[in-house]
Formats: C-alpha cells, sequence, structure tokens
C-alpha cells in the first residue's frame, strides 16, 4: 500500500470514466428521444393537414353542387319557342 493516500487512484479514475460514458450517453439518449418526438409530430401535423384539406375540397364539391343549379338557371321557355320559330321560318 502507497504511504499517504487513503484511497485507490485507479478506482477513483475508474469511477469518473463510468460517470463521463454515462453522461455521454444519457445526452445522445435525450436528442434521439427528442428527436423521435419532433418527427412524431411532424407526422401527425403532416396527416392532420392532408386530412382538414380533403374535408375543405368534400365540403366545397358539395357547396358546389347544392348552389350550382341555383346560380345557373334554365332559359325561359318562351325564348326556345321563339329561337325555333325563327328557325323554322
Amino acid at each position: 500500500m502507497r504511504q499517504g493516500r487513503p484511497y485507490d487512484e485507479r478506482g477513483y479514475v475508474a469511477l469518473m470514466a463510468v460517470l463521463i460514458v454515462g453522461a455521454a450517453a444519457t445526452a445522445i439518449g435525450l436528442t434521439l428521444l427528442t428527436t423521435a418526438m419532433d418527427q412524431g409530430r411532424a407526422a401527425l401535423v403532416t396527416q392532420q393537414s392532408a386530412q382538414a384539406r380533403d374535408l375543405a375540397d368534400a365540403c366545397g364539391e358539395g357547396l358546389y353542387s347544392k348552389f350550382i343549379p341555383v346560380l345557373v338557371l334554365p332559359a325561359p321557355t318562351h325564348f326556345l319557342k321563339a329561337k325555333e320559330a325563327a328557325i323554322i321560318q
């Protein structure tokens, strides 16, 4: 045993190495976890925006089919009869 040193330096160095490696591994793990969470959120937002777009398109098509017959009025029949009479004469 060495005189004047109550602890073993090799054990201290090993402990510090384990702590440093553990801290680095924890930092890397947290970085990967947050990156995965961000990608998951981005995928969810993309899916929700596509769904919202599809719903908006469907709503627009429904309104279009509902109001187009009202906006495009059929021609009065007396004008058609007058046109047919002019063509026959």
